[in-house]
């Protein structure tokens, strides 16, 4: 594939807009020729404003299995890279899943709750549920509160808090699963995506077909629809700043 400067890829992305400069000049590089429907460039202002507009795809996705969410950004070598985010589900009576897929490799990973260290835990897993290892061979499974710089679980004040740790979480993990170097307000960029999907993708499946760990994660930190979505209602700078916090 051509390679095209971060500068040049940023003046005509400015100039031309995100999917008709894909489509015209990097349809090479893109699966199927079909450029990702949101593109994250690092520029935190623009990407906050990109992703408050997909919150109703989030939705579309959870309830269509065969539907997903492809998002673009540019990897180490200024080459342009594709994550795409699935929710699957086996039948109607199961659980269901957040699933990652780096089109680039073909790999994939599955995001799961759990609890580790007394602290609900954010888990990467493959689709039989084995935890996946990272390079130097420890899980790849990150309890929230280890992300809290504040210090005691008990200056966690609301869902809002737990939320942030666990976008720390997977902004963390997400990096290291994709084995390349990303710039961190993309990967934070991403993991906002990402758990908030997790997140409605459980509410959304109902209290009848809720596992024990994850009734227990979702009782202890507050979460619900209303946090997601009300996380996506914010002002572009206030999302902005999320990013800069989560920043890996």
């Amino acid at each position: 594939m051509e390679k095209i400067s971060r500068r040049d890829f940023l003046q005509k992305l400015a100039k031309v807009g995100t999917v008709s400069f894909l489509a015209q000049n990097l349809g090479g590089c893109i699966k199927d020729g079909k450029p990702p429907e949101l593109l994250l460039t690092g520029n935190v202002v623009k990407d906050a404003e990109a992703i408050k507009k997909i919150y109703y795809r989030i939705e579309q996705i959870v309830n269509n299995r065969f539907d997903q969410i492809r998002i673009g950004w540019l990897d180490e070598n200024e080459n342009i890279r594709v994550t795409a985010l699935s929710w699957r589900k086996q039948n109607d009576k199961d659980l269901g899943h957040l699933t990652l897929i780096d089109e680039e490799t073909g790999e994939e990973t599955a995001l799961r709750f759990g609890w580790k260290k007394l602290s609900p835990s954010v888990k990467f897993t493959d689709e039989q549920e084995n935890i996946l290892f990272d390079h130097k061979g420890q899980e790849m499974e990150y309890a929230l509160l280890d992300f809290n710089k504040k210090g005691a679980p008990g200056k966690i004040k609301d869902a809002t808090d737990w939320l942030i740790l666990g976008i720390k979480a997977v902004a963390l993990g997400f990096a290291i699963w994709l084995g390349a170097k990303i710039v961190g307000l993309v990967a934070g960029a991403i993991a906002f995506v990402a758990f908030n999907a997790m997140i409605i993708g459980l509410v959304l499946a109902g209290a009848v077909v809720l596992g024990a760990i994850v009734k227990w994660v979702l009782d202890k930190t507050g979460w619900d629809y209303d946090t997601a979505r009300d996380f996506f209602g914010k002002a572009a700078d206030e999302i902005q700043a999320l990013f800069e916090e989560v920043a890996v």
